[in-house]
Protein backbone atom coordinates (compact mmCIF):
# COMPACT_ATOMS: atom_id res chain seq x y z
CA UNK A 1 0.00 0.00 0.00
CA UNK A 2 1.46 3.37 -0.99
CA UNK A 3 1.68 6.39 1.26
CA UNK A 4 -0.92 8.21 -0.83
CA UNK A 5 -3.30 5.27 -0.52
CA UNK A 6 -2.94 5.43 3.26
CA UNK A 7 -3.65 9.18 3.26
CA UNK A 8 -6.74 8.72 1.09
CA UNK A 9 -7.89 5.78 3.20
CA UNK A 10 -7.52 7.72 6.44
CA UNK A 11 -8.55 11.21 5.45
CA UNK A 12 -10.20 10.85 2.06
CA UNK A 13 -9.11 14.36 1.10
CA UNK A 14 -5.34 14.50 0.65
CA UNK A 15 -2.51 12.54 -0.90
CA UNK A 16 1.22 13.13 -1.32
CA UNK A 17 0.57 15.45 -4.29
CA UNK A 18 -1.67 17.82 -2.30
CA UNK A 19 -0.07 21.30 -2.14
CA UNK A 20 1.54 22.09 1.23
CA UNK A 21 1.03 18.51 2.42
CA UNK A 22 3.66 17.60 5.03
CA UNK A 23 4.96 14.04 5.09
CA UNK A 24 7.66 13.98 7.78
CA UNK A 25 8.19 15.50 11.22
CA UNK A 26 10.99 17.60 9.73
CA UNK A 27 8.50 19.02 7.21
CA UNK A 28 6.05 19.74 10.06
CA UNK A 29 8.79 21.68 11.90
CA UNK A 30 9.94 23.54 8.76
CA UNK A 31 6.36 24.52 7.97
CA UNK A 32 5.79 25.87 11.48
CA UNK A 33 9.11 27.72 11.37
CA UNK A 34 8.27 29.31 8.02
CA UNK A 35 4.87 30.50 9.23
CA UNK A 36 5.88 31.58 12.74
CA UNK A 37 9.61 32.38 12.68
CA UNK A 38 9.42 35.37 15.03
CA UNK A 39 6.43 34.25 17.08
CA UNK A 40 6.47 32.76 20.57
CA UNK A 41 7.10 29.02 20.70
CA UNK A 42 8.45 27.83 24.06
CA UNK A 43 8.06 29.61 27.36
CA UNK A 44 8.80 29.15 31.01
CA UNK A 45 8.30 31.03 34.25
CA UNK A 46 11.58 31.43 36.14
CA UNK A 47 11.63 31.00 39.92
CA UNK A 48 12.22 34.39 41.54
CA UNK A 49 11.91 33.24 45.17
CA UNK A 50 12.09 29.88 46.93
CA UNK A 51 10.83 31.09 50.35
CA UNK A 52 7.98 31.45 49.59
CA UNK A 53 7.98 29.81 46.17
CA UNK A 54 7.24 32.51 43.62
CA UNK A 55 7.45 32.56 39.84
CA UNK A 56 8.15 35.52 37.58
CA UNK A 57 6.45 36.37 34.30
CA UNK A 58 6.83 34.09 31.29
CA UNK A 59 10.06 34.27 29.32
CA UNK A 60 9.51 33.26 25.71
CA UNK A 61 11.69 31.90 22.91
CA UNK A 62 10.72 32.31 19.27
CA UNK A 63 10.64 29.55 16.67
CA UNK A 64 13.83 31.05 15.15
CA UNK A 65 15.68 30.97 18.49
CA UNK A 66 14.62 27.38 19.10
CA UNK A 67 15.60 26.46 15.54
CA UNK A 68 19.13 27.86 16.07
CA UNK A 69 19.55 25.82 19.24
CA UNK A 70 18.07 22.71 17.57
CA UNK A 71 20.59 23.00 14.73
CA UNK A 72 23.46 23.37 17.21
CA UNK A 73 22.37 20.26 19.10
CA UNK A 74 21.98 18.36 15.82
CA UNK A 75 25.43 19.45 14.66
CA UNK A 76 27.01 18.30 17.93
CA UNK A 77 25.26 14.91 17.74
CA UNK A 78 26.30 14.50 14.10
CA UNK A 79 29.91 15.20 15.10
CA UNK A 80 29.74 12.66 17.97
CA UNK A 81 28.27 10.01 15.64
CA UNK A 82 31.07 10.71 13.16
CA UNK A 83 33.72 10.22 15.84
CA UNK A 84 32.04 6.99 16.97
CA UNK A 85 31.44 8.34 20.48
CA UNK A 86 27.67 7.67 20.31
CA UNK A 87 25.55 5.25 18.33
CA UNK A 88 26.80 2.03 16.87
CA UNK A 89 25.23 -1.34 16.23
CA UNK A 90 22.60 -1.97 13.58
CA UNK A 91 20.84 1.34 14.25
CA UNK A 92 22.82 4.46 15.00
CA UNK A 93 20.99 5.40 18.18
CA UNK A 94 21.45 7.82 21.06
CA UNK A 95 19.31 8.47 24.13
CA UNK A 96 19.20 11.89 25.76
CA UNK A 97 17.93 12.50 29.27
CA UNK A 98 16.66 15.99 29.93
CA UNK A 99 14.50 17.87 32.37
CA UNK A 100 11.06 18.97 31.26
CA UNK A 101 11.99 22.56 30.48
CA UNK A 102 11.94 24.45 27.18
CA UNK A 103 15.73 24.47 26.71
CA UNK A 104 16.10 20.79 27.37
CA UNK A 105 13.03 19.74 25.38
CA UNK A 106 14.73 21.12 22.27
CA UNK A 107 17.06 18.14 22.31
CA UNK A 108 14.20 16.22 20.71
CA UNK A 109 14.09 18.54 17.71
CA UNK A 110 17.51 18.20 16.04
CA UNK A 111 17.75 17.34 12.39
CA UNK A 112 19.89 14.22 12.65
CA UNK A 113 19.23 11.24 10.41
CA UNK A 114 19.68 8.82 13.28
CA UNK A 115 17.42 7.27 15.91
CA UNK A 116 17.08 9.84 18.69
CA UNK A 117 15.24 9.05 21.91
CA UNK A 118 14.64 11.78 24.47
CA UNK A 119 13.90 10.76 28.05
CA UNK A 120 12.21 13.46 30.12
CA UNK A 121 12.67 13.86 33.86
CA UNK A 122 9.15 12.47 34.45
CA UNK A 123 10.44 9.12 33.14
CA UNK A 124 12.50 8.79 36.34
CA UNK A 125 9.26 8.57 38.34
CA UNK A 126 8.11 5.43 36.48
Amino acid sequence: MSLSAIHIGIFGYIDDKTPNCVRTLTEVWDSGLELSRNKRFLGHRPIISTQPLKYGPYVWETYAEVDARRRNIGSALYHLFGKGEVGGGDLETVGIWSQNRPGESQSGLPRVKRVLIVFGSRMADH
